[in-house]
């Protein structure tokens, strides 16, 4: 933003098409936002990691595209638990905790909980790197 606020907004709602269209592509719901955070549900946690890493993905090669010096990274958490509808928003520990996961990733990278994992670990050929035990708030 410091560099060329105008051209990151430009990036950024760029980046954000991308993700909706494959929002859509996934069954996902887009939820909230805010800022330069999305956040989403989906009907299975395989669903949710292949829309992370065609995203991810998409994002890399969008990048190598462009020529200019604002290209966007993004990091993605991914968790699955309980949550508070609240007209079209959702809330709670589930939601919180993929935010703390969120913050966890590498830049490019994407950070599943051990419930994602264990969903998904037979049903994708993805290489996944144990991040051992991490303490967050409330999470487990």
């Amino acid at each position: 933003m410091e560099a060329d606020e105008s051209e990151t907004i430009h990036n950024l709602r760029a980046c954000a098409a991308v993700l909706i269209s494959l929002f859509e592509k996934y069954d996902g719901r887009l939820f909230n936002t805010g800022g330069d955070s999305f956040l989403a549900e989906f009907p299975s946690a395989f669903s949710a990691v292949e829309c992370a890493v065609e995203f991810q993905h998409s994002i890399k090669e969008r990048n190598l595209l462009l020529d200019t010096p604002e290209k966007l990274e993004f990091r993605i958490g991914i968790n699955s638990g309980d949550v508070v509808k609240e007209k079209d928003n959702l809330l709670g520990d589930g939601v919180n905790n993929a935010a703390r996961l969120e913050a966890l990733a590498q830049t490019n990278g994407i950070t599943v909980s051990k419930v994602i994992f264990d969903y998904v670990k037979g049903k994708t050929n993805y290489e996944f790197n144990d991040l051992g035990f991490q303490k967050v708030k409330h999470f487990f």
